[in-house]
């Protein structure tokens, strides 16, 4: 039986309070390199966020935790591409950071991801993108050997980290900035290349409706970054210089 005056009790917590104590472990998945904002990230990178569970706490115990999984990888132009997540439900055992989370298996204690989590992460993603995109620019440099995690605790000022935070959080809110509709006519161009339906190629790629991509797709005709269309409702033909595999390399760089 459903104890409906425990379940009235239940309360999502809000964006910061539930980032509160939060602890991001971020990895490398690519050796390729990426220049955001005057740092180097790598092209592919992991975060693994454990966050506190208001609703398993016992006595005000402090111990019950939860995980969420992050895959990012990072376009040519800086854009955060989330290409994966996954969460795992609750637990009260507490060893060592690298013993517990997502790839440790499940402890005595877990507990089935609830709704409330599920809802959390769906609403709050660009947060979790956010916030992984600033702990990787801060904990891992490029050298000989390949990225190298930082001695320093923090790599980068408050203003650096503001500047990194307004820009990622631009392009996570996909802001119609010059290089971003300079990205959506490199994939426009190189769809139509491949002979592929290039507003529909940006709907599922962005994850977008068709009003957004053809406002998209207006915007870098605006800006000379797309031939216009051929005839009203048909696609433009490409930009020749972004399905060029030289000048994209060059980009990249």
């Amino acid at each position: 039986m459903v104890d409906r005056a425990a379940k009235r009790q239940i309360r999502v917590p809000d964006s910061y309070e539930g980032f509160i104590d939060s602890t991001i472990q971020v990895d490398p998945l690519s050796a390729g390199v990426i220049r955001f904002e005057g740092f180097d990230i790598p092209k592919a990178y992991s975060a693994q966020f454990t966050l506190l569970d208001p609703y398993l706490k016992k006595n005000k115990d402090l111990s019950a935790r939860w995980f969420v999984q992050i895959y990012v990888e990072v376009s040519e132009f800086g854009t955060q591409e989330l290409m994966e997540y996954r969460i795992k439900g609750s637990t009260f055992e507490w060893t060592d950071f690298q013993d517990f989370g997502i790839y440790s298996g499940f402890s005595g204690d877990a507990r089935a991801v609830q709704r409330w989590q599920s809802a959390f992460v769906t609403s709050n993603l660009n947060q979790f993108i956010l916030r992984a995109g600033i702990n990787i620019a801060q904990s891992y440099e490029k050298t000989s050997d390949g990225w190298a995690r930082n001695n320093r605790a923090n790599n980068l000022s408050f203003k650096q980290e503001k500047v990194i935070a307004n820009s990622l959080d631009k392009r996570i809110h996909q802001k119609l900035t010059p290089d971003f509709l300079k990205e959506v006519a490199t994939i426009y161009s190189q769809s139509v290349q491949n002979g592929e339906q290039p507003t529909k190629y940006l709907m599922s790629h962005f994850e977008i409706p068709r009003a957004t991509a053809s406002r998209w797709v207006r915007g870098a005709r605006d800006l000379k970054l797309l031939p216009p269309a051929l005839e009203s409702g048909k696609a433009s033909r490409p930009n020749k210089k972004f399905t060029n595999p030289k000048h994209n390399q060059k980009e990249a760089r």
